[in-house]
């Protein structure tokens, strides 16, 4: 009987110091960006590397764990802009979004856009955001609105991989026009 009060205080304890990575990873990724050494997202939350190893065994866990609200949030607009319209008004929109969510955290484009599919934490934080975009981009095509011969991921890791400026971390004028021009039908 005494199991059961020690595992919830064991487990309440677990969901704060993961709490904790999280607030202290989103501070530290936005301050110093992604490459930081992992230990000073550690110390940011006040717990020891075994702590954080445990709930993030690498950079592409706490990343990925960062960038599942964002994903949802990207999701959720490209949802809402496709049954808003017009669609090509809301296809270049969304990529603006997608470029600033990249921004939040200095580096993080360079992670995203190469983890946009296979098996990764952070494939898998992208997921619904990539699956939400495709649907945008379909419903373009059904329109002759867009290009037939490029994916949403082809799409989403050019966004990700333009040159971004050292101020807002964004893309620099005028590359993300280019991009979306070059979408067009």
């Amino acid at each position: 009987m005494n199991a059961a009060p020690h595992t919830s205080a064991r487990r309440a304890d677990a969901v704060r110091n993961r709490s904790a990575l999280l607030a202290a990873g989103g501070r530290v990724f936005a301050r110093r960006g992604v490459e930081v050494p992992m230990e000073e997202v550690a110390q940011e939350a006040g717990v020891g590397r075994g702590t954080l190893y445990r709930h993030f065994p690498s950079r592409q866990h706490l990343l990925g764990a960062l960038m599942e609200e964002q994903a949802a949030h990207l999701a959720a607009e490209a949802r809402r802009l496709l049954a808003e319209g017009p669609v090509w008004g809301g296809i270049v929109a969304w990529l603006r979004l997608y470029d600033e969510s990249l921004a939040r955290y200095r580096g993080a484009s360079d992670h995203v856009g190469a983890g946009l599919v296979g098996t990764s934490p952070l494939a898998g934080a992208c997921r619904p955001m990539r699956a939400a975009f495709a649907e945008l981009l379909d419903r373009a095509r059904e329109l002759d609105l867009v290009r037939t011969d490029i994916t949403a991921e082809q799409a989403l890791a050019l966004v990700a991989a333009l040159p971004k400026d050292a101020a807002t971390g964004s893309a620099q004028a005028p590359f993300l026009d280019i991009v979306t021009q070059g979408l067009r039908a």
